[in-house]
Formats: C-alpha cells, structure tokens, sequence
C-alpha cells in the first residue's frame, strides 16, 4: 500500500514537473541525469541516464551544450560530490532543473528520519557519507550559482505556490520546503 502510495505521488509530481517545464517552453533537447525510471526524459522527448552506467560527476560522453536541459531530481544528497555534478550539468547544458531533499527536510535522513536530527547516520538502505550527503539550500545555491547558472527561480518542489518559504533562514527553508526546486540558466 506504501508503495503504491509513494509510485502515485511521484507519477502526479512528475506530470506536474512536466507540464511546467513544457510551460517555460525547455526541455525539448534535454537529458535526466539520475532518472530512475526515466518518466521525465521519456516524456519530454529528451533521454534519461541512470547510474551506475552513467557517472553524474563525469558525463565525458556528453559534449559541451549538447542539451537545452539538464533535469535531476531528487539525486543531488546522494552524490559525494555534489558541486561538481553540477559543474558537469552547466558543461552539457545551457539550463538546469535541479531538486533534492537538503539534510534538515524532515526526510534528509530519508528512511531512517527523523532520527537524522538526533545523531543517527544510518538506516537499512542510506548511511551518511556512503550514500547520502548532507547539503542545505545554501550550499547548493553557491554551487549553483559557482558552476556559472543564474538562478531564476527557487521553490518547495511539492508546494510550489509556497514561494515564500524560500525566504526563510537557512534551517527553517530547509525544513520547511522538505524538498527544493532550482531553475538555472
């Protein structure tokens, strides 16, 4: 029941990230880095790459400005190295749209929260430093904005009417959004 719970939320999240991106007119030439099942790049048109087959930090097969846009959701805290996955989308793309859970959401320690605000490192699939990465709102916009993007608009993924929230200070935004959507260009 969870599970089909959690396929159902994604799939409408999804639909509704495509008709936005359809909406700003991108995404016709566009690659999904870390895709999961690859509902986005399939349906606007684009290709979708997952890993392991695919390094998000090294896209060496991809040229400079091959893509209109680069999409990766949900992928960014589990990177050991998430600056220069996105320096590797600036090189291969001229936009981005990019979104993650930061570590103080109360899923930043995805399924062992929220333990995560208590100490705890670890669960039965993702362990601090192995496979999720803490990063706040704030890091990842200076690794934004150092990668060369301008950034033009940061929301709650799942909220995005709630712009506002955004505004808050670094903890309470992270906190508060659960999950944050970057545009770049």
């Amino acid at each position: 029941m969870r599970k089909k719970l959690h396929e159902s939320l994604r799939a409408k999240v999804d639909r509704r990230l495509i008709r936005r991106i359809k909406s700003r007119g991108w995404g016709s030439n566009s690659i999904d880095v870390g895709c999961g099942i690859g509902t986005i790049g399939t349906e606007l048109g684009g290709m979708s790459v997952d890993f392991p087959e695919y390094d998000a930090h090294n896209l060496r097969q991809f040229q400079t400005d091959q893509f209109d846009l680069v999409i990766c959701t949900n992928v960014l805290e589990h990177l050991h190295s998430p600056q220069k996955a996105i320096r590797e989308f600036r090189r291969i793309g001229r936009r981005m749209y990019l979104c993650w859970t930061p570590w103080y959401s109360p899923f930043g320690g995805h399924e062992f929260s929220p333990k995560h605000f208590f100490g705890t490192t670890g669960g039965s699939i993702h362990s601090v430093g192995l496979n999720l990465f803490k990063t706040t709102s704030d890091e990842v916009f200076q690794m934004v904005i150092g990668a060369g993007f301008k950034i033009l608009d940061v929301r709650p993924r799942y909220y995005p009417t709630l712009k506002f929230l955004t505004k808050l200070p670094v903890e309470m935004r992270d906190f508060m959004c659960w999950n944050i959507e970057i545009w770049a260009e």
